[in-house]
């Protein structure tokens, strides 16, 4: 810090200080008396560095300007020097700068004032180069910034829209070349208009590309796309929106693909012959019983559970099947068969079956029957004799 500035007065100023006070004063007027704070004892015109703010001042002797009197001096490195500077923008000056914009009176120029759709219209010289770019004098970057909307005017031909892909600055030639995105330039070029909304985030304008149908990444259509919002239906109902797949479990009124109107009784049927003796011939079933007919209306489902347990004296296992006929008994097709497991003494244990079974439309008989499972063809006939064997046939639906 350099701030001792003293006068020298005659007949007062020793020899011996003359050299330390002339050493401050020049000290003092080298470095402008900086420091932390400003010098006391200031007169108009006195400079002064703030090496705390790394700004210059300069006394102006009004206390009721600035501080105290002290005014901030413009500079390029800091301050408000800085804060001029940067409001150049990519013009050569601040002039050129407000001078797209304002009239040397202060004015708003007639192409701002009167404007008050989106479109502006600077006052630039537009030069045609090819379908997708012009030219402009000067540096005008900061106008056609990527993206910024332009609208494209004729003389003739059909007004154009598009956007801007890049602006170069040719300083040798002092003019600036727009791309643009389409190929709407025409020959007849007149003048190009830029949108107000600037396409620059940083420069406060709006926000680009947005869906509006979107919302955090949802969309709003209706279509079966993922992300998609279910819409009700005149009912009330979202049914056509939820994944009514085997074991989605997402509709509530299926399990498994079943509604629960499947699953009403809509006849139901005991067969048990207890224990009885039946001729069970090799190869071959007999009959156990049949139930008695149903007609059935193609959406309801037939449940048959039937049970055989020890059967005496057979040369083999036993079988027990399930059978149905369409034509009143006339052929049969079995639908399901399971083994007797083995015994030993000619005795088979028990085979059990429950089977679901859905026919079409019609008028059915269904039996279970039992055999002697042998090998071959040579058929062997042996008495059976059945400990217990029952069958039950259950329709479910409406």
């Amino acid at each position: 810090m350099a701030q001792t500035y003293e006068l020298l007065q005659s007949g007062v100023t020793t020899f011996g200080e003359l050299y330390g006070k002339i050493n401050n004063l020049v000290e003092a007027l080298r470095s402008s008396f900086s420091g932390e704070s400003f010098p006391n004892n200031p007169v108009a015109g006195q400079l002064c560095w703030r090496t705390d703010r790394k700004k210059w001042y300069i006394y102006v002797n009004d206390t009721s300007i600035g501080e105290n009197g002290w005014v901030e001096i413009a500079i390029a490195s800091a301050g408000l020097g800085a804060e001029i500077i940067n409001a150049r923008g990519s013009k050569s000056s601040l002039d050129e700068r407000l001078d797209v914009s304002l009239n040397e009176d202060g004015t708003l120029k007639a192409n701002v004032a009167a404007y008050q759709s989106e479109w502006i219209k600077p006052s630039l010289t537009f030069t045609y180069v090819d379908s997708t770019s012009f030219k402009v004098e000067g540096n005008q970057t900061d106008i056609y910034a990527p993206y910024r909307r332009l609208k494209i005017n004729h003389s003739t031909s059909a007004t154009g829209y598009t956007h801007v892909v890049s602006a170069t600055y040719d300083d040798t030639n002092d003019e600036t070349t727009v791309t643009v995105a389409d190929a709407v330039i025409q020959s007849d070029l007149v003048s190009v208009e830029h949108s107000i909304i600037h396409s620059d985030r940083s420069k406060d304008s709006l926000p680009r590309n947005i869906n509006a149908d979107t919302v955090d990444n949802f969309h709003a259509s209706q279509t079966p796309a993922a992300n998609t919002i279910p819409v009700a239906d005149a009912n009330g109902f979202i049914n056509a929106w939820v994944n009514q797949g085997e074991g989605s479990g997402l509709d509530a009124d299926l399990i498994r693909g079943l509604a629960p109107i499947d699953f009403v009784i809509f006849s139901y049927e005991k067969k048990d012959l207890g224990g009885t003796n039946l001729n069970l011939a090799q190869d071959t079933d007999t009959d156990l019983f049949t139930f008695t007919s149903v007609s059935l209306n193609g959406n309801q489902w037939v449940l048959a559970i039937g049970q055989v347990d020890l059967i005496n004296d057979l040369d083999h296992n036993g079988w027990l099947s399930f059978w149905v006929s369409d034509d009143d008994g006339n052929t049969w097709t079995k639908l399901v068969h399971q083994e007797t497991g083995s015994g030993s003494g000619g005795i088979s244990t028990a085979a059990h079956i429950s089977y679901l079974y859905k026919p079409p439309a019609g008028t059915y008989l269904f039996k279970f029957t039992c055999g002697d499972r042998g090998e071959g063809t040579n058929y062997r006939y042996a008495k059976g004799e059945i400990k217990a064997t029952y069958g039950i046939l259950v329709v479910l639906g409406k």
